[in-house]
Order: C-alpha cells, then structure tokens, then sequence
C-alpha cells in the first residue's frame, strides 16, 4: 500500500506542476489583455517614425517556388538602409536567382555536411560581418513567412529600444481553402503555445522561447553567438541556451508575422515529426538539468523557464491528463486516498480553463468554437508520432515541402 501511495504522489507532483505552469500562462495572458491590452494604440503612434537600419536575413533552402511571393510583401515593409541578406543554403533549384531580382544581398552558402536552418542563419550571419553590413540588429524571417503591416518596424524599434533578443508573435494559420481537422486544431495548439503562453511568460517577466521565425537581437550580440546546431527544435534550443546566460528573449505582442500551415497530410505529418521530436528531445534532454540547476542555485526565473520547457506539446499534455487521472483515482479507489486526485483533477481544470479562456481571447476570430470538439481525432493522428520518437525517432533536420512543391510532381 506504501509503494500505491508513493506512486501516486509522484504522478500528482509531475502532473500538477505541469498543467498548473500551464495554467498559470494561460490566465497570466488573458487577464493582462483584460486589464492593461496589448499597446497597439502606442505602437501605432509610432509607425513610420525613423528608426535606425536593420539587417535582415532570411534562410532559403530550395524556396524557389514561394520566395518571390514572400520578398515582393516583405521588401514594402525594409526601410531603404536595410540591408536584407537571403541566404540560399545548399540550394539546387533557382532561389539565390529569383532572390537577386529584388536587389537584395544573396548568399549562396553550399555545404552539405552543415544541414538545417541553424546552418543557413549562422552563414548569412557571417555573411554579414564579413561584408561589414553593420546595422543596429539581426532580425530572422523564414522565406515563407509574411509580416503584418509594421511588423518589422515594431520589432526593430523594440531590439533598439530594450537591447535584448526579441520574439515577435509568430503564427501558422489554416489556408482559406484548408478545412482539415489537422490544420484547423494546430491552429490552435499554436495560437495557445506561440501567442498566449509567450505573452503569459512576457507578462511573468521570465525568458520567452524562440518560436523560429520573425526574432532579432542587437547586432553586437549577434556576432557573438554561434547558431550552428544539429538539434531538430534550433530556435527552441537557441532560446533555452540564451535564457541560461541571462540573455533571455522578451515579447514583441504588436509585432506579428504568420505563415500557413501546409494542406498536404504527409507533408504536414513530416512537419509535425520535426516539430514534436524537437520539443520532446529538449524536454527529456535538457529541461529536468535546468530544473535541476535552477533548484540547486535558488534561481526562480530559471526554474520557470526550465518549467515551460518542460510542458509538453497540446497533444501530449491532453494524452497525459487523461492516463494520470485515470491511474491515480485507481489508486485512490484502491488506497482510499483521494485528495491526490482531487488536487491533480482541480489543477486539470485550471489549466484547461486557461486554454477556453486563451481561445475566446485570442483565438475566437481565426478558430471556431467547433475546432474544440475535434481535439480528440487530431490527438489521435499525432499518437503516432510520439510512438516514433521512442522508436523510429526523427535524428536529422528535414525541410519541410512546400505545398506548390507538391502540386509541381
């Protein structure tokens, strides 16, 4: 019976913590936009001020069919003493020549043993310093992603003004035409992990992860990180590292850039491998020694960083609520010990409270309310892949195809 009991005070500690660092994300997010708003009022009485040049670069492996889109919306939005730096990385179709169209800086940078956008990013840095582009700072954008209007300009201005590493709000959104089950709730996931946890996280004042797409930093600090990295999760990792040394990023909420999630069920599936695998290899690998450190050193902002890493994907938190509170009210039943389940079943409604309230906040517009009620059926097509990771698990970086890649075959 001790060993009953032991075991399940273990499964209420792990699973309280996490939905409660949930919990506390989500409702920190939602009752900041109830009381004080996201400052777009501020940030609009400062569009098309002059700010200082920024260098932009944006990694492109085999974007052919997508980067002359993405360069006509984003060149509207560079000031004329930006320099903007496409970084064709081991390319084989015709992306630095469709990128020189545009009087943009193209780096061809060809090395095949260097695979992934960590790479790509770390050579259009270099490209930089050594062609002397100096500017106030580094900013990232993917080759399919689009800003809305002032985005950059918000970015920039926030990097000059707080001398940090900033994340913008970056979304991937469901396409006019897509209406799967699979887009439809990854929008969600991703509105609640890119946009109310962040902002939940900015609000707490602890370190933001990076979300890979629309971040920049001082071009001082820039020159000094080295982005190279094998990890399929590279922005995450990049976020965790910098947040270890104090130089942890902070949210931009006014400065948003989306791209769209693909429609093609095996390219959306490869994706998600990548991103899952990512996240899970950096929760097992790296989240319990920052826990661990964060304990051993007294370091609270730390140890709430090393918690949200420690959150696992919608899915699995959904997969793991479930399976926890159905084996720890069997051990109740069995041990007459209830309060562990009480404790851990109120945590659950916590957190999936802050998740409706994150939706109706921030999501309603983009995601209806039905998206709700297919949670179930996309958690059921993600099982797979976290059976993969702990057996046939993703170990090199993959680019995801394009959907207009797949209509070309």
């Amino acid at each position: 019976m001790l060993a009953l009991n032991t075991i399940q005070i273990i499964l209420v500690v792990i699973g309280s913590v996490m939905l409660l660092q949930l919990a506390l994300e989500c409702w920190c997010a939602v009752i900041h936009d109830w009381f004080i708003g996201d400052g777009s009022k501020k940030a609009a009485e400062e569009d098309g001020q002059d700010r200082e040049p920024a260098t932009f670069v944006i990694p492109a492996h085999n974007e052919a069919s997508i980067i002359r889109d993405m360069l006509t919306e984003f060149k509207k939005q560079v000031r004329e003493n930006d320099h903007v730096i496409v970084v064709a990385h081991n390319c084989s179709d015709e992306t630095a020549e469709v990128a020189r169209e545009f009087n943009v800086h193209v780096c061809e940078y060809d090395a095949p043993d260097e695979i992934g956008k960590a790479f790509a990013l770390a050579g259009g840095v270099d490209y930089a310093r050594d062609h002397h582009l100096e500017s106030s700072c580094i900013v990232v954008m993917d080759a399919d992603c689009y800003g809305e209007p002032h985005a950059m300009d918000r970015l920039v201005r926030y990097i000059q003004k707080s001398g940090r590493v900033v994340q913008s709000i970056y979304m991937m959104r469901q396409g006019e035409d897509d209406n799967s089950v699979i887009s439809q709730v990854s929008t969600l996931a991703l509105y609640i992990k890119n946009h109310v946890r962040l902002l939940g996280l900015n609000v707490l004042g602890m370190p933001v992860q990076i979300t890979g797409s629309g971040f920049g930093m001082p071009y001082s600090m820039a020159m000094q990180i080295n982005f190279r990295s094998t990890a399929l999760a590279e922005d995450m990792r990049l976020g965790m590292e910098l947040a270890c040394v104090g130089q942890g990023a902070v949210l931009c909420e006014n400065a948003r850039v989306s791209a769209l999630l693909p429609e093609n069920n095996e390219i959306a599936e490869k994706q998600r491998t990548r991103w899952e695998h990512g996240h899970l290899e950096i929760l097992f690998g790296c989240a319990p020694r920052l826990i661990k450190s964060a304990i051993v050193h007294a370091h609270p902002r730390l140890l709430l960083s090393a918690l949200d890493l420690a959150v696992p994907p919608l899915a699995v938190t959904t997969v793991l609520t479930i399976a926890l509170l159905f084996v720890v009210g069997a051990i109740g039943a069995l041990t007459g010990e209830v309060v562990p389940f009480i404790i851990l079943f109120i945590s659950a409604c916590l957190a999936g409270g802050g998740i409706m309230l994150g939706w109706i906040q921030f999501a309603r517009k983009d995601v209806p309310l039905s998206v709700i009620w297919k949670i179930p059926r996309y958690v059921v097509w993600k099982v797979p892949i976290y059976f993969k990771f702990f057996g046939k698990r993703q170990s090199g970086w993959v680019k995801t195809k394009r959907d207009e890649e797949e209509h070309k075959q």
